[in-house]
């Protein structure tokens, strides 16, 4: 896997058929992630960002 794959599948998909415990089940696999101590800035950026925008979405 090269990084922008690697970026691409640490960043999450969004898809709106997904149940309550998908949803959550995703919220916590992102928070997760920002708690990796060798996450780049980068990485980490995009973990903040798609969490945002999922807790957006959601109502969270």
């Amino acid at each position: 896997m090269d990084h922008e794959e690697h970026l691409q599948r640490m960043s999450g998909v969004y898809d709106p058929d997904w149940t309550q415990e998908e949803i959550e089940h995703e919220l916590v696999r992102l928070r997760g992630l920002l708690r990796i101590p060798t996450l780049t800035s980068e990485e980490r950026a995009i973990v903040k960002d798609t969490l945002a925008f999922w807790e957006d979405v959601n109502g969270y």
